[in-house]
């Protein structure tokens, strides 16, 4: 599993003395979640590549989740790479792929990250989860 190193203000670099601040007491932004994954083998790289779950939690030891029992999941990952041969042809790249998020439980990209946050939320006992949106991130919210 991925450890948690330290939850650390993308903004102006300080560190949180609580794993459960979600703010940054210096400048107000949002925290982001450090994780130690140099713990992590060739052999651990490989299996979760040859795991049949075609989920995102097949990356399991990359996630910040230290009990596979904490997962909550509508089964997000393995979205399709869709070959867009035209628009790449227009821009000189001939290879261009785009990820297609439409197929995700919800149709948002908001699903994956949902996903991992409701299930570190889980673990640390949170009952409640709240978010502001509008949109793809409430429903995906929602959905987990």
């Amino acid at each position: 599993m991925g450890l948690v190193k330290s939850l650390r203000c993308p903004k102006c670099g300080s560190e949180a003395v609580s794993r459960t601040a979600f703010q940054c007491a210096e400048c107000r932004s949002v925290l982001e979640i450090q994780v130690k994954i140099d713990h992590l083998t060739r052999s651990d790289f490989k299996a979760m590549r040859q795991n049949r779950d075609r989920s995102i939690w097949r990356w399991f030891d990359f996630f910040p989740v230290e009990k596979p029992s904490s997962i909550v999941s509508l089964g997000e990952g393995d979205t399709p790479l869709i070959h867009a041969s035209r628009l790449g042809e227009k821009m000189g790249i001939p290879n261009l792929y785009l990820k297609n998020d439409t197929v995700l439980p919800t149709g948002s990209l908001k699903d994956r990250s949902n996903s991992v946050g409701i299930s570190v939320a889980r673990e640390w006992g949170v009952k409640t989860a709240a978010v502001m949106s509008t949109g793809n991130a409430a429903a995906s919210a929602a959905a987990a």
